[in-house]
C-alpha cells in the first residue's frame, strides 16, 4: 500500500535486526507486515514466531532456533509496554551479536530500544498530512474497485482525525454500503462515520459496559491525551448513556430509521446502540445517568472545580459504572 525502501528486499537480504517506531501505528504495521509476507504463509509460516513477556528474556534462544524450511526465521515483538530490566539487557546483548538466520522485527511503540537504533535498522513513520492521507483513502477505495471523491476522502480524513488504523476499516465498512451504485460521495460518510469524539465516546462506553477496564482506562486517558475537555467526554458519556436508555426503553417497537428521526440520530447508531442496550439492564443505565448528572451539575453551578470532576467521571470509568 505505502512505498518504503525496505520493500525493495527480500527474506534473504532483510537486515538482521529491524526496529520500527513512530506515531501512526498503521503505518509501522505496514512495514512489519511486509517483512511477515516475506515468508511463504506469513504468520502461518513455521519460521514465523511472535514472542511477549517473559520470552523476551530468552531471545537469543528464540531467533537462533533452526529453521523448519531451511530458509530464515521471522520473529516479531509487537513492543508496547516497559521492558524489564532483564529483557532489555537480553535484547542488548542479541542486538551487539545478532544471528544471521533470522529476521528479528520489533515494533517499539514507547521508543524503549531508543539508545540502540543507530546499531539496527530502524524506521520511523509518522502520520502523514491530510493531503496525503486522502491519496490513501482514494487508493484504498481502488483495492475494493470503489470510487471515492476527494471531497469525501477529506470528510473522512476531518472525522477520523487522520487516524490511519480506524480510516482502512471505515473505508471497508463504507464500501460495503455503496457497493450496489460503486461511489463513496461526502453525504455518505457523513451517514455512516461517528466524528471521532463520538466515535471514543462510544468505544469508551462499550468498554463499561462490556467490564473491560483496561481499555475503558485506555480510551479515557486516550481522550485526556488528545486535549478533549472533561466535561465535552461528560457531555459524551451523558448523550451516549441517554441513547441507549431510550433504545432500550423503545424495546424494538420502532424501526431503526424511525427511531433514529425521533432521537435525531443515524440509523446505523441506532442499530449499534440496540446491540448496547441488550447487554445491560435499565436500572444499571440509569444508575450511571444519575451518577453523570450529578458531576454536571455540580460542574456547572461551581460546587465541583474541574480537577474534582475529572476524577469523578475517571471512578465511573475505572469502577466500570458500579
Amino acid at each position: 500500500m505505502f512505498d518504503h525502501p525496505i520493500k525493495t528486499l527480500t527474506l534473504n537480504n532483510l537486515p538482521n535486526i529491524i526496529v520500527v517506531s513512530g506515531d501512526d501505528y498503521f503505518l509501522c504495521n505496514d512495514i512489519c507486515e511486509y517483512v511477515i509476507c516475506q515468508l511463504d504463509g506469513g504468520k502461518t509460516s513455521l519460521d514465523f514466531n511472535e514472542i511477549e513477556g517473559e520470552e523476551i528474556a530468552n531471545i537469543s534462544d528464540h531467533c537462533r532456533c533452526y529453521s523448519f524450511t531451511g530458509g530464515r526465521r521471522v520473529v516479531y515483538i509487537d513492543l508496547r509496554s516497559k521492558l524489564l530490566v532483564l529483557e532489555k539487557e537480553a535484547l542488548a546483548n542479541y542486538i551487539a551479536s545478532p544471528s544471521s538466520d533470522c529476521v528479528l522485527l520489533i515494533y517499539d511503540e514507547k521508543n524503549e530500544l531508543k539508545e540502540y537504533y543507530n546499531k539496527v535498522e530502524y524506521f520511523e513513520r509518522n502520520k502523514m498530512s491530510e493531503y496525503q492521507v486522502i491519496d490513501v483513502i482514494v487508493e484504498l477505495a481502488k483495492l475494493h474497485d470503489i470510487i471515492i471523491s476527494r471531497k469525501a476522502g477529506k470528510v473522512l480524513a476531518q472525522y477520523t482525525m487522520n487516524n490511519m488504523t480506524r480510516i482502512s476499516k471505515e473505508v471497508e465498512k463504507l464500501c460495503l454500503y455503496v457497493m450496489d451504485k460503486g461511489e463513496i460521495t461526502a453525504e455518505d460518510v457523513k451517514e455512516c462515520v461517528y466524528e471521532e469524539s463520538e466515535h471514543k465516546t462510544y468505544e469508551l462506553t462499550n468498554a463499561i459496559i462490556a467490564k473491560d477496564k483496561e481499555k475503558a482506562i485506555e480510551i479515557y486517558f486516550g481522550l485526556k491525551e488528545n486535549e478533549i475537555f472533561p466535561l465535552v467526554i461528560l457531555a459524551g458519556l451523558i448523550r451516549q448513556y441517554r441513547l441507549i436508555l431510550h433504545v432500550s426503553l423503545d424495546r424494538n417497537k420502532t424501526s431503526d430509521n424511525e427511531l433514529a428521526k425521533i432521537l435525531g440520530s443515524r440509523d446505523f447508531v441506532i442499530r449499534n446502540t440496540r446491540n448496547l442496550a441488550g447487554k445491560v439492564s435499565q436500572k444499571y443505565i440509569k444508575g450511571i445517568l444519575d451518577k453523570l448528572y450529578k458531576i454536571e451539575s455540580d460542574t456547572k453551578s461551581g460546587k465541583l472545580g474541574m480537577p474534582l470532576a475529572s476524577d469523578l467521571i475517571f471512578n465511573i470509568v475505572a469502577t466500570m459504572g458500579v
